[in-house]
């Protein structure tokens, strides 16, 4: 039986390597950590919601309990229940009275509720919107499964044809109402003849007017990315960013599709109405220099430029050669004084701590140089680099801002323990004395 499960389980790793093939950044259930106590409670109320959602049994309040609806929702909510938890409970049982194939089923089964079930009532997985119910519909289908081996198995006991009845008119409806029902008719149609029509997809036009624009290479929120990319059938290739910081988000994606020498050419940048009003475009424009055309397409804002915009922007992967510079004034600061591109403080300004830090920069493996243009009439002011982990800061240099230099340098080794994390650069400023930063320089040496 464990070799079966061993073997069961490569399969299943080959077809998912195959699946995710250019993928580099699965990180799913890694980025999750663990919830405070406070908020155990809550994810258990959203793991069952979640549940419910999938059958189409979350209760709404707005029906009446003692009406058909009302009954149906309870119908729903104890079918849910039945399916999820107690036919499988039932199965263990009477485990040994099943055959092999049914046997390693119901194993599998409860390995994948039981993980999914600790990481949705520990981890920081479940969202309010219940959005991360969708991560659930592998237990529905599974469980679905699971309760026709044991229907199947009564059936045989009884071998009546009108039990199939009953249990076809039981289950039937449920499956019709479920969630994932209720997306394929986002999908599909019926037209005014009653014929089963394929809905075009919102996205379709947008992405006919990026090919009529001759546009192929661009950058995208997260929802608006992949799916642009899929429905053109990689003729229109989008990569996902965060925003407003306009950083690679690697979630579902790879380092390779942010490298400038990945693609050559006019890149745009996609963005919705909020989104847009959302970005500073003066400072994008300080990084980026003046588009070569702003398209707008029913809500949607295309930001053209001539060239790759991964080659200027700051937190996106290097090739060996390749740096990015960021001007003083565009770190950020607790003192928030900024003079001709860099930024200045003094013992004037009677103020003592953290004066610069940033870019918050996430680099690829390799070996980099760190230069921070500087100057200090001070021997007291200090410097660092790490990282926070989410809890604590870990620091990997540091040292004293000497008053007799203008240049530090320093180099840094980024590899897979600290590369999903957002580098930066602090200076700490002593109220003492005067301190300028002018520029920060991160280079990829290899």
């Amino acid at each position: 039986m464990l070799a079966i499960l061993v073997s069961s389980s490569f399969v299943g790793l080959v077809i998912y390597k195959f699946l995710i093939n250019g993928l580099n950044y699965i990180t799913g259930i890694a980025g999750s950590n663990l919830t405070n106590s406070e908020q155990i409670t809550h994810n258990i109320d959203l793991y069952f919601r979640g549940i419910l959602v999938l059958f189409a049994a979350l209760p709404d309040t707005t029906i009446q309990l003692a009406s058909f609806d009302g009954l149906i929702q309870v119908y729903r909510t104890c079918f849910a229940i039945t399916v999820v938890f107690i036919i499988p409970i039932l199965m263990i049982r009477r485990y040994s009275t099943y055959n092999k194939s049914t046997k390693i089923f119901l194993l599998f089964y409860l390995m994948s509720l039981l993980s999914t079930t600790y990481i949705c009532i520990f981890g920081t997985f479940m969202s309010e919107d219940l959005a991360g119910a969708r991560y659930l519909l592998i237990i529905q289908f599974f469980a679905v499964i699971l309760s026709v081996c044991y229907v199947v198995d009564k059936i045989n006991k009884f071998n009546k044809w009108y039990v199939i009845c009953i249990i076809a008119a039981l289950v039937v409806p449920i499956l019709s109402s479920s969630y994932i029902n209720s997306n394929i008719k986002t999908i599909y149609s019926l037209d005014s003849s009653k014929h089963l029509i394929k809905n075009e997809h919102p996205k379709k036009g947008l992405i006919k007017f990026l090919e009529e624009n001759e546009l192929s290479y661009g950058y995208a929120s997260y929802w608006n990315a992949g799916v642009s990319t899929i429905i053109s059938n990689n003729k229109v290739f989008v990569a996902g960013i965060s925003l407003p910081d306009m950083k690679p988000n690697y979630l579902l994606s790879s380092e390779k599709w942010y490298y400038p020498s990945t693609y050559q050419g006019e890149t745009f940048i996609l963005l919705e109405q909020a989104e847009k009003e959302s970005i500073n475009l003066n400072g994008l424009n300080n990084k980026l220099g003046e588009p070569k055309k702003i398209l707008t397409y029913q809500g949607y804002t295309i930001i053209v430029y001539d060239f790759n915009i991964a080659s200027k922007l700051p937190g996106w992967p290097m090739n060996a050669g390749e740096s990015i510079s960021i001007p003083g004034a565009d770190l950020p600061s607790v003192a928030e004084l900024k003079e001709d591109g860099i930024r200045r403080i003094s013992s004037d300004d009677n103020f003592s701590g953290i004066f610069t830090f940033g870019p918050y920069v996430r680099l690829v493996e390799g070996q980099y140089k760190i230069k921070l243009h500087y100057n200090t009439n001070s021997f007291e002011n200090k410097w660092d680099i790490g990282y926070s982990d989410g809890v604590n800061w870990v620091q990997l240099d540091g040292g004293i801002l000497k008053a007799d230099q203008s240049v530090l340098e320093t180099d840094l080794r980024i590899d897979n323990s600290n590369k999903s994390y957002q580098i930066e650069v602090r200076t700490f400023f002593s109220n003492k004395g005067e301190l300028t930063v002018d520029n920060l320089e991160i280079i990829k040496v290899s």
